[in-house]
Parts: C-alpha cells; sequence; structure tokens
C-alpha cells in the first residue's frame, strides 16, 4: 500500500496542532494511521520541501513569515506557494484566518487549490471530509491500475462523477505508456488488446497453478505459450532452443528487432523461474543456463518470476549478474503486452534495473549497428542505386563512419538476389599472398579457386573471377574491399598490377568495386597515371550534417531514457566540441553516459559537459583520431595556418616561404586535409573544421620541430 505523504504549513503552534490531528483523523479512515505529517512554519522551509519532496497533499496558509528571521512581518507568501504548488500540480488545501474569504476563495480557484478553510468558522468535518477526498483521488490512479492488471478492464462508476474527468486525466499522466479504451457507455476503461491481454491471464494463471501444484510439465508447456505471446506482441522470434536446469526452464528469443534499440546480445533466453525463493547459489544457477544456450560471455537473460519478486531481484541485485539478468513479474509483463509500445516499454524494464553502461548504444570502437547509424542516407542511397554501373571510392579519415556505411551496404546488397557480393577487410593485408589468403578464408569459392590454380599474381585474379562468374552468370558480382592503404601501397611498388587488373574487370567483366582508405586511396584516386584514376567514383565521408548530428546525440539519449537539463545548449555545444565528427561525438556522449551513470542520476547537465570535454583523456584521443595517418607537411600546414581565420593555397605558400619551409606537395596535403574533414572548403578559401580545440593546437604547435623533421624527409627522398 502507498504512503501518504503531507506538508502542513502553519506558523501558529495551536493551529499546526489542531490541522495535523484533523489530517491524522482522515488518514486514520483511510486506513493509512501512521503516514507521515511533515509540518513547517515558514514560506522558504515550505517551497524548499514541495520542490524536494513527492507529496500528496499541500495544507497551508496564506500569511507566512519569509523565514525564521522574520517572523513578526507577515507577507501573503502562502499565495506565492499555492502557485508554486499548482505549477507541480501538487494538491491543495488553504487554511487562513483572513476575514474575507470569498475573495481568497476565487483568486485561488483559478490556482487549483480544492477548497478554502476559514479560522474563523473553521468546520472540522467539512475539512477531514475534504481531505479524505483529496487523498482518495490519489489511490484511484493505483486502484484502477491494479485492477486493469487483473481483469484488463475497471469500472469507473466508483469514482465521484464531478472529479471523474480529472482522475483519469491523472491516470493518463500516470500510465501514458498504456494502450487503453474507455467506453462512455458503460463508464468502463480496459486494454485495447484485449484478445491478447484476455490470453496472457489465462496462460499466466494456469502457469501459476502448475507451480502451485509443482506440475513443472504443465508449467513449461505454459512457459512455452507465455514465451510465443511475448514474442508475437515484440515482433521478436522465439527460436527452437529451449533448456532446463534445476527449477529454471528457458528458451532462446531472437530479439533482433530494429526498434530495440538497446546495445544488448540480439539473441538470449527468456526463463522461468519454478521456485519462489531465490538465493545466491540459484543466481549462479541462472547462469549456469544461459552457459547451456552456449552463452559464455557478455550475458542477457530475462527472468520471470511468479513470486517474492523484490527479495529475488534483491539476489541478482548483490550478484555479479546484477546488470546480466532482468527480473520480470506479473505486473511488468502485463504492461509491456499491454503497452502502446511494447518494445519501449520492455526496454523500460531493463532500464529499471540496469547499468546505463552496460547498454549505451554509442561506440567508440569499431563500426556501428544499424542502431546508431545516422547522416549517411545520401551516400548509401547514391552506393545502391548506382553500384550496377559506376565504381566508387570512399575516401574519409579514421571513424568517421565508412566501414559502418559499407557493412550496411555489404547487408542490403547480400539480400537482393540478383547481386553475389563479397566483403573484405583488408587493413592488415600488404602483399598478394595474404589478401589471397584473406579472400579464401572469408569465401569457399575462393579458397577452392586459389587450391586449384596454386597461384596468386594479381593477372591470374581476373581469370579466378571469370570461373566464378560463370558458375553464377544470372548474378552480378561486387566486391567490397574496406581499408585498401597497405595493399595500395604494395601494389604501388608492384606497377599496380592488382588494381589494373580490378579495373579491366570493371570494364570488360561488368564486376564492381567499392573501396575505402584514406591517405594513399585519396592520392591514387586524383592520380594520372593511376589505374584509379577514372575508375572510381570518389566519396568523400566526411563530419556529418547538422540534423543527423544531433540525432546521434538525442536519439540514443532517448532511448535509454536520459535527460538534458537545457537540451537545446547542451546538444548544440556538444556539436561545437565536436564539429559534428561521429565519432568524436560518440566519443563524448559515452563520456557523458559514464560521468551520470556514475553519480546515479538520468539527467544530463552543463557541469557534467564541462567536466567530460576537460579531461586529457579527451584531448588526446581528439589528437590520435584526427591525425591520424597524417604526414608532417599536413601538421605544419595546420600549425602555421592556425591563427587564420581562412585561407588560400597560396597563402600557405607565403606563409611557409617566410618561414624557410619547403612548400612542395602543399596542394595534395590540403586535398588530404579536406578528406580528414580537418579543413572546410568554399570556393578556393580553406577554414579550420575543429575550432574549439585552440588549446590543444597552441600546446602542441612545435613548428621548429616539424619544420626540421620535414627538411630530414625531403632529403631522405632526395637521396
Amino acid at each position: 500500500m502507498a504512503v501518504f505523504k503531507i506538508l502542513l504549513v502553519e506558523d501558529e503552534s495551536s493551529w499546526q496542532s489542531i490541522l495535523q490531528g484533523k489530517i491524522r483523523r482522515a488518514l486514520s479512515t483511510l486506513g493509512h494511521t501512521d503516514d507521515p505529517i511533515k509540518i513547517v512554519p515558514t514560506y522558504t522551509a515550505a517551497l524548499e520541501t514541495i520542490n524536494k519532496e513527492d507529496l500528496n497533499l499541500l495544507v497551508t496558509d496564506i500569511e507566512l513569515p519569509y523565514n525564521p528571521t522574520e517572523v513578526e512581518l507577515m507577507k501573503t507568501t502562502g499565495i506565492e506557494l499555492v502557485e508554486r504548488a499548482a505549477q507541480l500540480q501538487l494538491p491543495t488545501i488553504v487554511v487562513s484566518g483572513k476575514t474575507s474569504p470569498q475573495e481568497v476563495r476565487n483568486f485561488l480557484k483559478t490556482d487549483g487549490v480544492y477548497d478554502f478553510f476559514s479560522k474563523a468558522d473553521f468546520n472540522s468535518k467539512e475539512f477531514i471530509k475534504e481531505v479524505q477526498e483529496v487523498l482518495q483521488e490519489a489511490i484511484w490512479p493505483e486502484q484502477m491500475i491494479a485492477s486493469l492488471r487483473d481483469m484488463n478492464c475497471v469500472s469507473l462508476t466508483q469514482i465521484p462523477e464531478s472529479r471523474r474527468d480529472f482522475i483519469l486525466k491523472q491516470f493518463y499522466q500516470d500510465y501514458d505508456f498504456l494502450n487503453l479504451v474507455a467506453h462512455p457507455d458503460t463508464v468502463t476503461l480496459e486494454v485495447s488488446e484485449l484478445e491478447r491481454m484476455n490470453e496472457f491471464k489465462n496462460i499466466y494463471e494456469r502457469s501459476d497453478s502448475a507451480l502451485n501444484k509443482n506440475n513443472l510439465e504443465a508449467f513449461r508447456v505454459n512457459a512455452d505459450k507465455l514465451t510465443k505471446l511475448f514474442c508475437t506482441a515484440l515482433a521478436l522470434k522465439p527460436l527452437d532452443n529451449s533448456a532446463t536446469l534445476g527449477q529454471l526452464y528457458g528458451q532462446m528469443i531472437d530479439a533482433s528487432n530494429p526498434a530495440f534499440q538497446l546495445n544488448i546480445r540480439p539473441q538470449f533466453p527468456l526463463i522461468y523461474a519454478s521456485k519462489t525463493v531465490f538465493s545466491q547459489e540459484d543466481v549462479l544457477t541462472i547462469s549456469g543456463l544461459v552457459n547451456q544456450f552456449g552463452i559464455n560471455a557478455d550475458y542477457f537473460a530475462l527472468l520471470v518470476v511468479f513470486s517474492n519478486y523484490q527479495e529475488i531481484r534483491q539476489q541478482v541485485r548483490e550478484s555479479p549478474y546484477k546488470n546480466d539478468f532482468i527480473v520480470l513479474n506479473h505486473d511488468q509483463l502485463w504492461d509491456i503486452l499491454a503497452a502502446k509500445s511494447s518494445i519501449q516499454q520492455l526496454t523500460t524494464s531493463i532500464l529499471e534495473q540496469i547499468d546505463l553502461v552496460t547498454v549505451s548504444p554509442y561506440t567508440v570502437a569499431g563500426p556501428v549497428e544499424d542502431k546508431i547509424f545516422f547522416g549517411r542516407a545520401k551516400e548509401e542511397k547514391t552506393l545502391l542505386q548506382n553500384i550496377k554501373r559506376n565504381d566508387y571510392a570512399l575516401l574519409a579519415n579514421r571513424k568517421t563512419g565508412k566501414t559502418s556505411l559499407l557493412n550496411r551496404i555489404y547487408r542490403r546488397l547480400k539480400n537482393m538476389p540478383n547481386y553475389q557480393v563479397f566483403y573484405c577487410d583488408l587493413q592488415t593485408v600488404y602483399d598478394y599472398d595474404i589478401f589471397c589468403q584473406e579472400l579464401a578464408f572469408s569465401y569457399p569459392e575462393f579458397e577452392q579457386e586459389v587450391v586449384k590454380n596454386n597461384d596468386i599474381l594479381p593477372l591470374s585474379f581476373r581469370h579466378l573471377i571469370s570461373n566464378i562468374k560463370q558458375r553464377n552468370s544470372n548474378q552480378q558480382i561486387i566486391f567490397i574491399f574496406d581499408e585498401v592503404d597497405e595493399i595500395l601501397a604494395y601494389d604501388i611498388k608492384q606497377k599496380e598490377q592488382l588494381f589494373k587488373t580490378f579495373r579491366t574487370l570493371s570494364q570488360r567483366e561488368n564486376i564492381r568495386f567499392i573501396f575505402s582508405g584514406t591517405t594513399e586511396l585519396v592520392k591514387r584516386v586524383r592520380h594520372p597515371d593511376s589505374p584509379l584514376f577514372n575508375f572510381c567514383n570518389p566519396m568523400k565521408i566526411g563530419i556529418l550534417e547538422e540534423k543527423a548530428a544531433r540525432e546521434l546525440v538525442t536519439v540514443p539519449m532517448g532511448t535509454l531514457r536520459v535527460k538534458f537539463d537545457n537540451q537545446a545548449a547542451i546538444v548544440q555545444r556538444i556539436l561545437d566540441l565536436t564539429a559534428r565528427h561521429p565519432n568524436i561525438i560518440q566519443y563524448i556522449c559515452d563520456a557523458l553516459i559514464r560521468k551520470i551513470n556514475e553519480n546515479q542520476q538520468r539527467t544530463i547537465t552543463q557541469q557534467d559537459l564541462d567536466l567530460v570535454s576537460s579531461y586529457q583523456e579527451f584531448y588526446e584521443y581528439f589528437e590520435s583520431l584526427i591525425w591520424g595517418q597524417s604526414t608532417v607537411l599536413e601538421k605544419l600546414i595546420v600549425y602555421t595556418m592556425w591563427s587564420y581565420p581562412e585561407f588560400t593555397e597560396l597563402e600557405v605558400i607565403e606563409e611557409f616561404k617566410q618561414r624557410a619551409i619547403p612548400s612542395q606537395g602543399v596542394k595534395a596535403s590540403l586535398e588530404i586535409l579536406l578528406t580528414y574533414s580537418t579543413l572546410s572548403q568554399k570556393n578556393d578559401k580553406y577554414c579550420f573544421t575543429f575550432r574549439k580545440f585552440a588549446k590543444l593546437m597552441e600546446e602542441l604547435s612545435d613548428i621548429p620541430a616539424l619544420t626540421e623533421q620535414y627538411r630530414q624527409e625531403i632529403g631522405a627522398s632526395d637521396a
């Protein structure tokens, strides 16, 4: 039973005693004899209380001392208090010694006050009755949800008609996630998915009955039915994989619903406990059952219990698996199945029991999943619509999303029957032998051809592809080669035999290629002597557009039910700090999630952002990410031109001349810095993208040392 919290604001001790006694009588009639009544004598103490505490009723005088040092200075601060209570939707009863109560009553009607009582002719019975009615209104939503969860409908006839609309409005606010239907003719409220919820009621009751009779076979049969109903409501898929361990029974489910945005494993077990008392040993048994499903790391499971929910949840909370097992009881299952969005309500149940860090979708290392893929719709559309006729080279610095985009393109293309798609990550491939080994390891088609031909020369690659094409003549072959810089650098030393073969296959065999890379690929795509020149359409993957950058901040935060104390200002500052670089946005957001999780809060403040953006680790991460594979010349351009709001290529050359820095290669380096998104360009003018990192630039700009290093590199290359 809920506990009522009441605040009495009265500065006269005699009236404190009178009103406290009347409120206590009203509580007793409702069966709440020991519920707390907090008494404060001043406006400041009352204002602090209503702002901090979750109250059910405010009883206040109108004339109150502002604070204890001004007891004799009576002000109408009670009206200000009532106005604040109205903003908080806190029910209020006013008791005042004013001799003309009608004027006060007329004013207070607009502030949501339930009633006004004059001390001069105080009516004890009416006051007690009013307190009872106000508190009963607080009970109605609790009684309504209990009836809905039990019977899937609730009669509203017991609620006084004069207050019915108000209470219904309050109920809808408290349970806005539920999908409900009101029936004015019968004065009832029922769940929208009545057939599903009646089925849930029957299955749950049969499961509970089987449990009470210790009929484990019947219990498991009904558990399977409950799993099927659960999966249907959430657009998940029950898998043909179940297991039993002790008094636990579980079935694996496929939770790869795109609407399920939390960072948890795509397949996990739904486990039913047929015992009612849990110990730490029983929690370990859950992990044993999870192991039987082949899950030995990255644990996650939903645990359905039929009694002693709080005790079992406490046992899980005190175990090493507090962020792995989510405990659900009847009411939570009902809420999930009766919700407007069952998947969102399941998310809410998970977030109530788990650390935010555990399920945060923000990804700092490696490609991102679709659930956090923002801002590349234009590039994705271009590739999918034109790959049949064109080849592409994705040009970008590290961690800008090119691999995530390629993974997404690969998944989309391989599901199209007219394409045969091969994807290879060539990041660690630095010669022809390893290149063929990578293909053979990834795809049986290549393993057969490599073994048969025992030949890894690039010229033989064309014959290998021809053989594969003959076996699938109705499909167009597409190769997606990610991070090609290492193999490209090796191929350049071999007169670019491999990439000449790729070009020939594209032109003569209609084979399509998508490459991604950084410095080497950028240079060769623009070099007229390279086979990549006029072979691939260059596609720069740079910083995000503003709308996508905002979504990358706000959408995952919304999924995690994280709020901002000033969303507009904080999100804008994140965009300014990161210059809309997708990985740096995720780094900042991940750090913010860790900070508020550490503080056990769910609201991000400006102070939180100030703190995480001041960490030295953040500057070091930014430096390593932005510089990436940058050459000394590229760093010299940045450091020497940092003070310029904007500049041209000729101004860079002039600045180099004044500093006695050799200027050959400036144009190519400017192109690389554009690809890295370190620079932006408008017409012939360049400007810096990451202006917020002036501190970093000032601390690290050792221009003389870089100049000497650059001269040595030039001397070595000339030699």
